[in-house]
């Protein structure tokens, strides 16, 4: 019984952690070039239960497997494109095909999909946190005279990114440096949009949310069940 209050208890931490993610997603629905994430939800190793010996037994029998509960193993980033739609800024800009903006942070350089951007008082490009957008020849990209096309695009493979916060993304360890996406085209006066959906996203939630609740069932009558062990049976 203990054992099925962990097994409850873990269940309903990784549906906990799960929820988190999918709140997360729906709250960046309507970030440009946002990505989803998904959170990867896996058993932790079963157990063979065999049936005590007694006297007549030859060899133990096995009378099946028990779970020992559940755990969020990870959380991936779904990649896939969002839409593109209009905004009509000439400093707003979407990628057609696949390839990152590069920008840069206090961290390092860093990649993102999110083309929304303006003019800082210096008359760079600057993503709205403030992080110059870089130019084909490595350096911040002036608003004076600006072509979309001199904007720095380059291809990374999506195991090479690792997800940062303010939809950015870093190389991960050992990553090599990115090339130029020759093939990728940056459209001016329009935005990628997220590629969550709200409708899958909010039955995900639910789902989420009902198997916390029968986790929390599952522990309640566990405790139940201990608690009439200690009270009633040994009396």
């Amino acid at each position: 019984m203990i054992r099925g209050l962990y097994t409850g208890a873990s269940g309903m931490l990784a549906q906990l952690d799960r929820y988190d993610v999918i709140a997360n997603n729906l709250a960046n629905v309507s970030t440009p070039g946002y990505k989803r994430q998904e959170a990867i939800v896996e058993a932790f190793p079963t157990m063979l239960m065999y049936r005590v010996r007694d006297a007549r037994d030859d060899q133990p029998m096995a009378i099946g497997r028990v779970g020992t509960g559940a755990l969020l193993s990870e959380t991936v980033t779904r990649f896939d494109a969002g839409t593109l739609e209009q905004t009509d800024n000439p400093l707003d800009m979407a990628i057609s095909g696949d390839g990152y903006f590069a920008v840069a942070t206090p961290r390092g350089v860093r990649y993102t999909r999110n083309g929304s951007f303006r003019a800082d008082g210096n008359g760079r490009l600057v993503t709205m946190e403030g992080d110059a957008v870089l130019g084909s020849d490595g350096a911040p990209v002036s608003v004076v005279g600006f072509d979309p096309a001199k904007v720095r695009v380059v291809r990374v493979p999506a195991g090479d990114l690792v997800k940062e916060g303010d939809n950015l993304f870093r190389l991960r360890d050992g990553a090599p440096e990115p090339t130029a996406a020759a093939d990728a085209k940056v459209l001016s006066g329009r935005l990628e949009t997220s590629n969550v959906n709200p409708v899958t996203a909010m039955i995900d939630m639910l789902s989420a949310l009902r198997a916390y609740e029968a986790n929390q069932k599952v522990i309640q009558a566990m405790d139940d069940t201990l608690g009439k062990a200690v009270n009633e049976i040994a009396r």
